[in-house]
């Protein structure tokens, strides 16, 4: 007996990896790169990034997006950076992580740090995150390391209360 419909086949094809150019106020994927099967997104941004005309845009990108390569391929196509850094650039997070330990413990540097604090509710969890920008912090940060045109470092802190009362508390680092 043969039925109008047929078992689905199941496939060996790994799914296709991609990188894209997403404008936020657009609301519109803008460009897609797919990753070469013997590579990473590391090599698809900056190809991905040379198909546009990014003078005067803001890039973001979150921490595998942290490579001088990159960032100096944003600079040079005329557009800002906004990318996420982990500890996969170990000498440059330690060097942001201590300076704002330093700046928010005691304050001791001569840098400006600007604030901003944003309180949230939802699903029976409470979220507090306070950003904390340094500006002006390239001869701090980046005496040796080399990082095209950074200017600024931001710190993000989350603390999140769930319906259990759990507590959970992290930073994140930004360069820009």
């Amino acid at each position: 007996m043969h039925s109008g419909s047929q078992a689905a086949v199941h496939s060996a094809q790994k799914a296709i990896v991609m990188v894209s150019a997403f404008s936020r106020q657009k609301e519109l994927v803008l460009a897609q790169e797919k990753v070469n099967k013997k590579s990473n997104e590391i090599t698809a941004v900056p190809k991905l990034l040379k198909g546009l005309k990014l003078s005067g845009a803001i890039v973001s990108l979150d921490a595998m997006g942290c490579q001088k390569k990159i960032v100096n391929q944003i600079v040079e196509q005329e557009a800002d950076y906004l990318i996420a850094l982990k500890n996969n650039q170990p000498g440059l997070y330690e060097r942001v992580n201590e300076l704002f330990n330093l700046v928010l413990s005691q304050d001791k540097t001569n840098l400006k740090l600007s604030n901003h604090t944003v309180f949230k509710s939802s699903h029976g969890r409470r979220e507090n995150r306070s950003y904390h920008v340094l500006n002006n912090v390239s001869g701090i940060v980046d005496q040796e390391l080399k990082w095209s045109e950074l200017n600024s470092i931001v710190r993000v802190e989350y603390l999140r209360k769930s319906k259990k009362g759990k507590i959970k508390n992290n930073n994140r680092y930004y360069i820009t």
